[in-house]
């Protein structure tokens, strides 16, 4: 039983942000797992559905730089995620290093990660050899898709309802 979407289900809205701002050339970066490569499968279809063309996608292991490599010989700027935290940042360490990061550079990656998943200082992970000073460079302005929570304000929303009304007729759907 799942009480969150899967990270499939956030596919559809990756692709409208990449209309709403016009990216249509774009790569994809997998971890391989049956996790995320479910999801990216899902996420090249949806693509295609969207007419963005995906001109860079890469599935890996292990080898980090190679992907980065990719990525920068095909020229590609804006990157879609689909790994966890341990992978994110041996694959942003290794952008860093590789001079993959920056203004010109745009990560699209999972919402899911604890607060503060890039700072390295506290963990003890022999191939992430970046200070927390330079993962914070190569990491700032990504983007992360997850669910939005049921904010707490008693501020009226889109559809004219405070969220504590909202919560009251979800719940009195449900059962």
């Amino acid at each position: 039983f799942r009480t969150i979407p899967s990270d499939k289900e956030f596919n559809p809205a990756r692709a409208m942000l990449l209309r709403n701002f016009n990216w249509t050339r774009v790569g994809t970066v997998t971890h391989i797992d049956p996790k995320h490569s479910w999801t990216h499968n899902n996420l090249r279809d949806v693509l295609v559905a969207a007419g963005i063309k995906c001109h860079v996608s890469k599935t890996f292991d292990s080898n980090v730089s190679e992907v980065i490599h990719s990525l920068l010989k095909e020229d590609i700027r804006i990157i879609l995620g689909n790994f966890d935290e341990l992978v994110a940042r041996r694959l942003f360490c290794t952008a860093y290093k590789m001079d993959f990061y920056g203004v010109h550079y745009q990560w699209i990656i999972p919402g899911w990660f604890e607060e503060g998943w890039w700072k390295v200082n506290h963990r003890n992970d022999p191939d992430v050899t970046c200070t927390d000073d330079e993962m914070f460079k190569s990491v700032n302005g990504y983007i992360s898709v997850d669910v939005l929570p049921l904010s707490n304000k008693m501020v009226a929303t889109v559809s004219g309802r405070l969220p504590l009304v909202y919560q009251q007729e979800y719940e009195s759907r449900i059962g």
